[in-house]
């Protein structure tokens, strides 16, 4: 079996420690016994420096400050061999790149928001412009006829009495029973009115109506509307005594009116339809209406 070091390798310094520290201990021991230690019988050995270990190296050893061209990175006396290996750590992204990134992100945002809303305004205007074909094809005197029945409805849930005929007297002050229609348009960014459109509306008026005939009639005919399908989108009952009252339905394309003038007991009501397109409209004529007679707005039967 071969020394403790190993084949091939000197022995260090430490052997020559251990025998120091074993006379010095014998030496103490005797004086401890009442005489000095004959320290002449073992004479301590002279410590000199531990002769230098040769290596082997082809080139400049890192770690070894004995060698000429080491690094000094591993300590006095340290090879390479004897170091461990410590694995390279990959250095974080930096705060300009990400601020970079962040800059990059704002500004495709700042871009992109004007592009949407010009796409969403674009839509909205083909959604909302329109023209003839968007309109249902109605002969004028269908659509009149239908905006009278609304009219009579009206007219009997109020409770009035009289009868209304045809014809008009003098406007705000005589009743009234009479046919018009007004223009349709495009909408969106335009006025331009639709060639061959026409809305039909009735209106009607009734003189020397009551305040407690008027208020009265009013909130039965508001229920009476709710209760029917219609959206009531005013009542008021201003502090001069006035009343008025407004519904709608199809999306607001048909629509009622109402108000009673307290100063001068004037009652006034009307209806008017969706727009639609009058089929046997030649061109250069006027809208229809004026040339319809309405017929009689009667009282409601028990």
């Amino acid at each position: 079996m071969g020394p403790p070091d190993g084949p091939g390798v000197e022995p260090g310094p430490v052997p020559e420690l251990a025998g120091i520290v074993i006379l010095r201990a014998y030496d103490h021991l005797f004086a401890a016994r009442g005489g000095p230690a004959d320290s002449t019988a073992h004479p301590a050995p002279v410590l000199g420096p531990a002769p230098a270990r040769e290596y082997p190296h082809p080139g400049p050893v890192r770690g070894r400050t004995d060698v000429p061209g080491a690094a000094s990175a591993y300590g006095p006396g340290m090879s390479q061999e004897n170091t461990p290996t410590v694995p390279a750590v990959s250095p974080a992204p930096t705060r300009t790149r990400t601020a970079a990134r962040a800059v990059g992100f704002g500004c495709a945002v700042l871009l992109a928001v004007p592009l949407l809303l010009l796409l969403a305004f674009v839509v909205w205007i083909a959604v909302v412009t329109k023209d003839a074909s968007d309109f249902p094809r109605a002969a004028p005197e269908a659509m009149a006829s239908r905006a009278a029945e609304r009219s009579q409805e009206a007219y009997g849930v109020l409770g009035f009495t009289r009868t209304l005929g045809p014809g008009a007297g003098q406007p705000g002050v005589s009743a009234e029973n009479t046919f018009g229609s007004d223009a349709c348009y495009r909408g969106g960014l335009t006025d331009e009115e639709v060639d061959g459109a026409y809305r039909m509306h009735h209106s009607w008026a009734l003189d020397h109506v009551p305040a407690g005939q008027a208020r009265a009639g009013l909130r039965r005919l508001r229920d009476h509307l709710e209760d029917s399908g219609w959206d009531i989108t005013s009542y008021r009952e201003d502090v001069s005594g006035d009343r008025a009252l407004k519904a709608s339905r199809s999306e607001g394309e048909e629509r009622m009116w109402f108000k009673w003038s307290a100063d001068r007991g004037y009652f006034t009501g009307g209806a008017s339809m969706a727009c639609a397109v009058d089929p046997g409209r030649g061109d250069g004529d006027d809208r229809p209406g004026d040339d319809l007679t309405p017929p009689d707005l009667h009282p409601s039967t028990p």
